[in-house]
Order: C-alpha cells, then structure tokens, then sequence
C-alpha cells in the first residue's frame, strides 16, 4: 500500500511539471508579428531596388545577410556634421503579417512614412523583397520665404521615433504602438564677434550689410558684411568660437592683403586684444574677418548672423 502511494505522489508530481513546462509562463515565446529595423551596409544598399512608387526594397538574394544581422534598439546618428540618412530593413520577425505600418517623429523625415505590408519572415515563408526605409535628420532646416534665413542649431539632439502597425489574431486586429529612442549631435561653427560684450548684429551701431566691395581685389568673396565702428568700439572687439567644432580664422589687412592672424580657435576659445583696427601703418592690426577656408567644408558655419554653406565669408570692419 505504502508503495502504491508513492507510486501515485510521483506521478502527480510528473504530471505537475509537464503541466509547468507545456504551458512556460516564464519562457520565451514566438512573437505572433514584430517588427524591428536592422542597419543595412553598403554593400547590401548597393544591391537594393526602388520600385515605381519610389519605395526602397532589399532583394531575396541578401535576407540571408540581414537575417544574421542584430536589429537596433535605438538609433544614434553620432556626430552629425551635415544632413544625414539612416537606412534600415524592416523584418517581421513573427509569424502574422503586419499592415498599415506607420513611421512619425519630432524633427526626423522618413521616407517612406506609411508601408501596406510586411511579410511575416517565419521558417516556410516565401519573402521576395524586405522594405527599406530612410531616416533623415537635417543639419539645417530651410525656412519658406523669399529672402528667409536658414535655421541652424548645433548641439546634442533627442527625438522618438513612433512606429504603429497592425496585424490580425483569431479573427480580430490588433494594434502595436513601438518605437525607438533618437540621440545625435550636430556639429557646427557659430563664430561670433562681440563689441562690449554684444554680438555684432545686435551692437547698436550704424551699419550697411552687403553692399558692393570698393576694393576690387576681394570681389572673389562669396559674401562679405561690411561694419562701421569707432575705435573705442574696436578697443571691445572680441572673436568668439561659440560652436562644437574648430575652425580656423584669419584676420587680414585689406590694403596690403596680408594675413596678420591665421589661427585655429577651438569650441569656447575666443581672440582679441586690439586686432581689429583701421590702420595701414601697423602691420599688426587687420580690417576683415575670414572664416570658411574650404570649399567642401564637413559643417556649415554661422558668423555674423548669416549661415555660410560653401567657400569664404568675410566680415569687413573699420573705423568710421
């Protein structure tokens, strides 16, 4: 009797943990659909194809690749130094296919921001091409307007990236809301030149901005600001790197065209101490300001109030 007892306590205790495993509480799953974003090479970019609508596509011949591949679990666009596209597959790693799938940020433009349809990539699935979407961050956002100035920040950024899509379980729709955490910085070069303390736009002096060179030898600038100051307002006069980038600055004397500075200012370092003067008899001092030496420079640069995209800005100051 004895052993019939425990025969029976073991059974119940086999079928207990039978029980415990078919039913797993604490073990993994296959996801019924979800969808992650795996980072493409360019290897694999090289073999992608757009359709007719414009919509980017991976072909069968490289899942294999991405299928071995990590997916992200956040995007970091590092050190942004110009406009800049990230490029991600998107896998449905369950086993329902995913519709209506839709991509919205704060500050990011995605291309393409809806997609119908994503397969569902489980074993026995017959794939033909995987979606590709592009995820833009703009180191300088245009403003509408004729004559309207550019917006230009610099500096870490965040933002969210939503993702919403739907699949169908057991007869009823079911809706997913993701999404993925934005980091970066954007790199820049803010050079700005102070009186008393004030940056230059905003010094309460008399001034023509733009106006026709007189001396023909600088008529290769792109664009030059012309400033009228007195010399006690020189005497203040402070050149300040307030970007995240170093940038090289010369200070020049237009009547000889010598350089009488050439020097590389690093974030948060400034020059002054009477180097911005009218006078022709002192090879030390200068009259204009040049910054943007290159002409594919990584990163735009903003002096004066006005953002320089390209080649030589040049700020002309003398005494009035």
């Amino acid at each position: 009797m004895e052993k019939l007892m425990r025969f029976s306590k073991m059974i119940v205790f086999l079928l207990t943990i039978m029980i415990v495993v078919s039913c797993d509480p604490f073990g993994a799953e296959d996801p019924v659909a979800s969808l992650v974003l795996v980072p493409l090479t360019s290897e694999s970019l090289n073999k992608a194809f757009t359709d007719n609508a414009g919509q980017m596509w991976l072909p069968e011949s490289e899942l294999s690749n991405v299928l071995s591949k990590p997916s992200v679990a956040g995007i970091d666009y590092g050190e942004v130094k110009a406009t800049r596209t990230l490029q991600y597959v998107i896998m449905n790693i369950g086993n329902q296919d995913v519709f209506n799938v839709n991509f919205t940020a704060n500050d990011l433009f995605i291309y393409p921001g809806t997609i119908g349809l994503v397969q569902a990539s489980e074993p026995g699935t017959q794939i033909s091409a995987l979606p590709i979407v592009n995820i833009v961050k703009e180191h300088v956002i245009p403003v509408d307007g004729a004559g309207a100035l550019l917006d230009m920040e610099i500096g870490p950024f965040t933002d969210s990236l939503k993702l919403n899509y739907s699949y169908v379980l057991d007869g009823d729709t079911v809706d997913v809301n993701d999404g993925y955490d934005v980091v970066g910085t954007k790199m820049g070069a803010v050079v700005d030149i102070l009186f008393s303390n004030l940056e230059i736009e905003k010094y309460e002096v008399s001034r023509e901005l733009n106006v026709s060179n007189p001396y023909a030898s600088w008529s290769n600038w792109l664009l030059t600001s012309f400033y009228p100051f007195s010399q006690e307002d020189l005497d203040t006069s402070v050149i300040l790197n307030s970007g995240n980038v170093n940038i090289n600055i010369s200070i020049v004397d237009w009547y000889s065209g010598e350089t009488v500075l050439d020097t590389l200012l690093t974030p948060g370092s400034s020059i002054g101490g009477n180097l911005l003067r009218d006078n022709p008899s002192n090879t030390t001092n200068g009259n204009v300001v040049l910054v943007g030496k290159s002409l594919n420079q990584p990163y735009l640069i903003k002096v004066a109030g006005e953002i320089i995209t390209k080649g030589y800005h040049g700020v002309a100051i003398w005494e009035q």
